[in-house]
């Protein structure tokens, strides 16, 4: 099973040996795409490392969405694209076994298009996992928040095999490919929608697949680490604006139950941005 890895990088200098090193251990036919979306400093990617095909592309700032795209839009013949954060990691060995079970299951079911597993946080300064969940795929909650579920939760054991969720965190995200080829275009590309830009971009594509009856799935019984290096408090008024409006987008589209918080929430974040202007 081919599977193509895409990583996005913006300054993520602290993090790409540690993921690529730890894929060293992998035995599947890999091929890893890094796209750097405009990093200040781009020599950390001139000596990388790797027993796998590893290519880098370099753009200026495009966002998440549209270094995505690039690569899933690339000619290839392969079966998988696995998007992996830059501060995010699964060992080798792990990844074989996962692709192997996701191989098992795709040739008992048509069903489902996108695969993901439980992501553990973990400490990059310590180098250390911790034991505290960071996503077990994302869900709409009761007022219409798009929440990853588990977050903050000690790790446990699952009886399912396989768990059916809304949408996957694009940390770790495994898409068939011939699914996401059999859905429509959007402005003539397959793959993220590019309106969104960046935030939500994971839900509204685990969405559409929905709307054409493929599923997006969780199995507990594998693992990967997500840094999370970034604090929700701290976040830059611009990307909270794009995330209002992406919500907004979602509700309207895919999620009516969404739509008052997502009104309410592109309110007051414009209300926001709109005032630290006036000042």
């Amino acid at each position: 099973m081919k599977t193509r890895i895409i990583i996005v990088t913006h300054n993520s200098a602290v993090y790409t040996n540690w993921q690529l090193k730890n894929l060293e251990s992998s035995d599947s036919d890999l091929d890893i795409v890094i796209v750097d979306s405009g990093s200040k400093d781009t020599t950390y990617l001139n000596n990388l490392e790797s027993k796998h095909h590893c290519q880098v592309i370099y753009r200026d700032n495009i966002g998440f969405v549209d270094a995505n795209n690039i690569v899933m839009n690339l000619d290839w013949d392969g079966d998988f694209f696995l998007l992996l954060n830059p501060d995010a990691m699964i060992e080798g060995k792990e990844l074989d076994l996962f692709l192997k079970e996701v191989s098992y299951i795709k040739s008992e079911r048509s069903d489902i298009a996108v695969y993901s597993v439980p992501l553990i946080k973990y400490d990059i300064k310590r180098m250390s996992p911790m034991t505290i969940y960071d996503s077990m795929g994302i869900k709409c909650n009761l007022y219409g928040r798009w929440v990853d579920i588990c977050q903050g939760k000690n790790i446990k054991k699952w009886d399912a095999d396989i768990i059916s969720t809304e949408a996957i965190c694009g940390a770790f995200m495994l898409i068939d490919r011939s699914k996401l080829y059999s859905i429509n275009k959007i402005n003539g590309k397959f793959g993220f929608d590019p309106n969104l830009k960046m935030y939500k971009e994971d839900i509204e594509l685990c969405m559409r697949l929905k709307k054409y009856g493929f599923k997006s799935v969780i199995l507990p019984k594998f693992r990967a680490y997500h840094c999370r290096g970034w604090d929700r408090k701290k976040v830059a008024d611009w990307a909270r604006f794009y995330s209002a409006k992406n919500d907004l987008t979602i509700a309207i589209k895919y999620k009516y139950r969404a739509l008052f918080f997502a009104m309410l929430k592109y309110i007051v974040v414009s209300n926001k941005v709109k005032q630290r202007v006036i000042k």
